[in-house]
């Protein structure tokens, strides 16, 4: 069941990212939105998955025809993750977050019993890093596409369409293979 989720999820966002490959700018918001959606989980949840997997059949020492073809999997699923830098993960964590939720209050200082929160932990970064650290990578993304959110989203959905069909065609063969 879970490989047919996986599979329908990367499909999503394939024809995704190809829609705002090919439609750039003019790309319905709607679809700009589902994009960091998406992305994260393959970025984030899936990616943790396989790379389970690779280690649940080493362990268990399957066949290396399909130990390898799993590995092939992760590779493919870290390719997407590695195309990536600290700052865009930082990036796709927050576009996930404002188009998931009303407020982000991760990114924001925090009042708490002891004192201030003043951290946020970045999983799919693996990392934590101060709310101004924050703020100020934040910033830098948008100002490298002078300030457009749009422009953003159009340059990650092509940078990753490449590496998004590859993990698409190898959870295709994976289905087809029962």
């Amino acid at each position: 069941m879970r490989a047919r989720q996986d599979l329908q999820w990367v499909c999503d966002l394939s024809r995704i990212a190809s829609t705002i490959a090919q439609e750039g700018a003019e790309t319905n918001a709607d679809t700009l939105g589902m994009f960091w959606i998406r992305l994260h989980e393959v970025v984030g949840a899936l990616h943790e998955r396989n790379r389970a997997l690779v280690e649940f059949f080493a362990d268990e020492r399957r066949t290396s025809l399909l130990l390898n073809f799993v590995r092939s999997i992760e590779q493919a699923s870290r390719n997407t993750r590695e195309a990536l830098t600290t700052d865009e993960l930082v990036w796709l964590d927050y576009a996930r977050s404002f188009q998931s939720h009303i407020h982000q209050d991760g990114y924001e200082l925090q009042r708490k019993k002891n004192g201030l929160r003043e951290h946020r932990h970045i999983k799919i970064a693996g990392k934590s890093f101060q709310v101004d650290e924050l703020r100020q990578i934040l910033d830098a993304v948008r100002a490298r596409y002078a300030y457009s959110e749009t422009a953003i989203t159009v340059d990650f959905a092509m940078r990753l369409s490449a590496p998004i069909r590859r993990l698409q065609e190898l959870l295709e063969a994976l289905h087809r293979l029962g």
